[in-house]
């Protein structure tokens, strides 16, 4: 918790602060996920250095100065999952600074051990990502948490072949740290983008709607569209 909240005692203008996780489930589902969150990790630390803060906080690690979460409303209370992914895009629309502090590392024991729960995981992250993308259209492009391959993987899941082509960076990374996730990798990333592809399909088609106010009245970002 100290090194959590270090930031934000240090720098009066840090809105926010957000830590990482640590796993030592011995699972190889499990430790592709913390493998995944290595990845992205090291995606916000080269993020930040270029521009000096994120755009993403999860919850399982986070810290918020209360008198920022309170003039932002909070947390869309109507999202069932990724309303820190919200909380957080609207902090930053607002010109609020958020921090990582990779030094935070959180104990997590969650991490899905099974194939098919990370499938569940990742579909249900999709679905309700979709909401989150309607009201923060810009975050479909990048944000500092998402790797960027993620997008070609989504495009070619449907065609396997291909797909390898944009698994190989992560597969070279992990190389070195878990060989059977390196081998296994291209699978579950594949499940991954199937998932999350097939989540966020449904979720626009006819998932949840955002209201067209967020709470507190904050203003949308510039170039969102309220929901219909």
């Amino acid at each position: 918790m100290e090194r959590l909240v270090a930031p934000l005692l240090a720098d009066a203008a840090a809105a926010g602060a957000k830590g990482a996780y640590l796993s030592r489930q011995p699972e190889l589902v499990a430790r592709f996920v913390q493998l995944e969150y290595e990845e992205r990790y090291a995606r916000m630390a080269r993020w930040q250095a270029a521009v000096g803060g994120i755009d993403f906080v999860d919850t399982y690690a986070a810290a918020f100065r209360r008198v920022e979460f309170l003039a932002a409303g909070g947390f869309e209370e109507s999202l069932r999952i990724d309303s820190d992914q919200e909380f957080s895009f609207r902090l930053a629309a607002a010109g609020r600074r958020l921090v990582f502090t990779p030094a935070a590392r959180v104990v997590h024991q969650g991490h899905a051990a099974s194939l098919a729960a990370y499938a569940r995981k990742k579909y249900a992250i999709g679905y309700w990502k979709a909401a989150v993308l309607r009201r923060h259209p810009t975050k479909a492009l990048r944000d500092s948490h998402t790797p960027q391959l993620l997008k070609p993987q989504l495009a070619l899941a449907p065609l396997p072949p291909l797909f390898l082509l944009p698994t190989l960076p992560f597969v070279v990374r992990a190389l070195p740290r878990d060989l059977a996730v390196a081998l296994a990798a291209p699978v579950l990333l594949w499940v991954r983008a199937l998932a999350l592809g097939l989540g966020l399909a449904v979720g626009f088609v006819r998932g949840a709607r955002l209201p067209a106010t967020p709470p507190g009245g904050a203003p949308l970002p510039l170039g969102s569209k309220p929901a219909p």
